[in-house]
């Protein structure tokens, strides 16, 4: 990775190579499911428990597997390629976040948020936060050459899972917000 300027140009595109197409398949997600009133309340409500349940068991210390997918973007789509095509192939598969293994369970409220709020620009803005979270990640780790196997930066990843959990709180009481009313 370059340093200084060179570093935050590319930085800023890998960025938004991580963060377009998580704003277009939320927006998209926002768009097609959008549409159902008896679907939004569903999706708000199972957020809403999803919210709870998971993050009053993270702040406890009960630990819970996480919903999703173990796949990962196979080492042949990435082999040969140029340094900008491995990025932009882990960009439109690691953005939108859904298809591949994503440890924060923050995630997968997304859906909810998505749809129940019924503003499609903050489905887009919620997947492009997604997206351009995992890019910085990712460049991270890149960087700082697996920080997840140096015992020194376990300290900060308990953190970032507790801080995880204080966002499913909130976003349990969000989604909880909109239900009540209707």
């Amino acid at each position: 990775m370059p340093s200084g300027r060179g570093r935050t140009l590319k930085t800023a595109l890998i960025g938004f190579l991580f963060a377009g197409p998580g704003a277009l398949v939320w927006l998209g997600v926002g768009v097609a499911l959008g549409t159902s009133n008896a679907l939004r309340h569903t999706l708000a409500l199972g957020g809403a428990g999803y919210g709870v349940g998971y993050g009053a068991a993270t702040i406890l210390g009960i630990r819970l597997k996480a919903p999703g997918s173990r796949w990962q973007i196979p080492a042949q789509w990435l082999r040969g390629r140029a340094k900008w095509q491995v990025w932009s192939i882990w960009g439109a598969i690691l953005g939108p976040g859904a298809a591949t293994r994503n440890a924060y369970l923050s995630f997968w409220l997304l859906l909810p948020l998505a749809v129940v709020t019924e503003k499609y620009e903050v489905a887009a803005f919620a997947g492009a936060a997604h997206g351009l979270g995992r890019a910085l990640g990712i460049v991270r780790n890149v960087t700082h050459r697996c920080p997840v196997q140096n015992p020194a930066t376990w300290g900060a990843l308990r953190t970032w899972i507790v801080v995880d959990a204080a966002i499913l709180l909130f976003a349990a009481g969000l989604l909880s917000a909109w239900i009540l009313p209707r």
